[in-house]
């Protein structure tokens, strides 16, 4: 545990030097909300930060394609997605290990936050050696 919460630190401490924009995966509402927070932001080559998304009509491989390229940008240090859009590139977002960009799943209005879908929960319940609050 001792030498990965030395990991963890250094890799804070290179993230500590570096700023950035957030990346957004979510439903049009919540993107509204983030776009109107100021979040949003168009780079002249690499295009937006954030996509708005709805799991039932919007193709996996689309989403797939944006997350890959908000992950290989230099610019982007915080990727938030909701649940919903995360469980359609869970296995993407299972294989990313690096500390930046790091990724927050966050709820929608639609579904609240489950920690137990959450990779990164699982990461830090396991690192701390305990369980989630329900088990």
């Amino acid at each position: 545990k001792v030498k990965k919460l030395r990991t963890i630190r250094s890799a804070m401490n290179k993230a500590d030097q570096k700023v950035g924009y957030f990346g957004i995966l979510a439903d049009e509402d919540s993107i509204t909300g983030f776009l109107l927070a100021g979040i949003g932001h168009r780079h002249k080559k690499f295009g937006p930060n954030f996509m708005a998304v709805d799991p039932e009509t919007t193709p996996k491989d689309k989403v797939a394609k944006f997350f890959k390229g908000l992950l290989t940008r230099g610019d982007i240090t915080m990727i938030l997605i909701t649940q919903s859009v995360a469980e359609m590139i869970r296995s993407l977002i299972v294989a990313h290990t690096d500390i930046v960009p790091a990724i927050v799943e966050i709820p929608s209005k639609d579904e609240p936050y489950d920690e137990k879908k959450d990779p990164i929960m699982k990461r830090v319940n396991a690192l701390l050696g305990s369980q989630g609050a329900d088990d």
